[in-house]
């Protein structure tokens, strides 16, 4: 296969992104977030065990979430929101797209904004299961492909000496290429009739779009890093140690504006150890019938992914952005699922945290069928807090900003 393709093919799939043009562009003074991680379990979590029996802020903190105990002030608990989508593992990618097929993530709508201002528009990872991972989408609906080796996205950060000639060399092997394919265009699209001229037109936008990503890479490329201290260490092959040490890499990322949004997908995997107990068919485990074993197996593995998620929060609150402050101040993290109960493939009833972007935390938000929110509601506010001024998220209208009092 031409390696030539292979890089088009790659930076397309990447980049195939056009530019995001509304009223969102227009400064908002009450934003305080510039960053967002977005966090998604294939899985999900036992509902039952993750939501707080009591709403509001004096809730009894539940077992599943004890490791969140010491940063209840930063983050918020959602319960009863969803996209209402249909139910099924197939329509879990509604988690950040809010539409019952792939659409605009919300990561990329994100993206799409402030992207050209970092080396990386985004960052896409994944743990686990290369099959179930798709979490980003296009505008088109194509899913963006993760990084699945943490040493690949310490190596994309940290680019020198012979790392940084051969990216070099690509870019310009790529560049070569969109020169080829322009020249090809011109000479084919004359043979086209007016409904193939004007995919013709789509397609040499999507190369226009790679082109000047090449040139911003290129840019970027002789830029100097911010140095920060962070060594890194491979990580042994077990899912929750990759997780947290591509946290660390996002945490480090934002640390050196190298982006401002990114994604983890926790996707399925067969099996794992936590604490030195190993667990196999996690997927089983998911569909626990009910079983009060198996749902404690179940939920011995989700914690994990809790852990992580504290961790995540303490490295954030530690490291800094470029004014010196604390980078949970202007960080949003969500984490939730598609899933609301894998036990019975419901997409109903979505367990979601919000954690850290300036907002005032220390909450359960519990929300009723009387209700009229939607999942996609509390991503509207989400996208007012980092500036923008949509009023709308697929099919969601409202935002839900009372529920936060900063």
């Amino acid at each position: 296969m031409n390696p030539r393709r292979n890089f088009l093919k790659s930076s397309t799939a990447l980049l195939l992104l056009p530019k995001f043009l509304s009223a969102g562009d227009k400064k908002n003074t009450n934003s305080n977030a510039k960053r967002l991680v977005c966090i998604g379990n294939y899985l999900g979590y036992h509902a039952p065990s993750f939501y707080p029996k009591q709403a509001g802020e004096n809730y009894e903190m539940p077992q599943l979430l004890s490791p969140l105990k010491n940063n209840r002030n930063d983050f918020s608990i959602f319960s009863g929101l969803d996209h209402r989508a249909k139910n099924g593992h197939a329509n879990w990618h509604n988690f950040i797209t809010g539409y019952d097929f792939p659409r605009l993530s919300l990561d990329q709508l994100v993206a799409e904004k402030i992207g050209h201002q970092t080396r990386f528009n985004s960052l896409q990872l994944a743990i686990g299961n290369e099959q179930t991972v798709r979490m980003s989408y296009t505008r088109e609906g194509v899913t963006l492909p993760c990084i699945q080796r943490p040493h690949v996205l310490f190596s994309s950060i940290f680019t020198s000496g012979s790392n940084k000639s051969k990216m070099l060399y690509d870019l310009n092997v790529g560049r070569s290429i969109i020169d080829d394919l322009l020249d090809e265009a011109k000479t084919f699209s004359k043979k086209l009739d007016k409904n193939d001229k004007n995919k013709m037109s789509q397609y040499l936008q999507s190369v226009r779009d790679v082109e000047t990503e090449i040139q911003k890479q290129k840019s970027f490329l002789n830029k100097p890093l911010r140095k920060v201290d962070y060594k890194y260490k491979e990580p042994a092959v077990d899912l929750f140690t990759y997780e947290r040490t591509f946290m660390d890499l996002i945490a480090v990322a934002f640390e050196t504006d190298s982006t401002r949004v990114a994604t983890l997908m926790q996707a399925i995997n067969n099996t794992t150890k936590v604490n030195g107990k190993r667990l196999s068919s996690l997927h089983g485990l998911s569909h626990h019938n009910k079983n009060k074993g198996q749902i404690a197996k179940f939920n011995m593995s989700t914690q994990q992914h809790l852990v992580s998620l504290s961790r995540f929060i303490k490295t954030l609150k530690e490291r800094t952005d470029l004014e010196g402050k604390p980078l949970l101040d202007s960080t949003i993290i969500l984490l939730g699922s598609g899933m609301g109960d894998a036990n019975t493939h419901s997409n109903a009833n979505i367990p979601t945290i919000v954690a850290g972007g300036g907002f005032k935390h220390g909450s359960h938000i519990q929300t009723t069928k009387k209700d009229p929110y939607l999942l996609g509601d509390l991503y509207i506010s989400i996208l007012q807090r980092m500036g923008f001024e949509d009023t709308t998220f697929a099919k969601a209208k409202n935002n839900m900003n009372h529920v936060f009092k900063a």
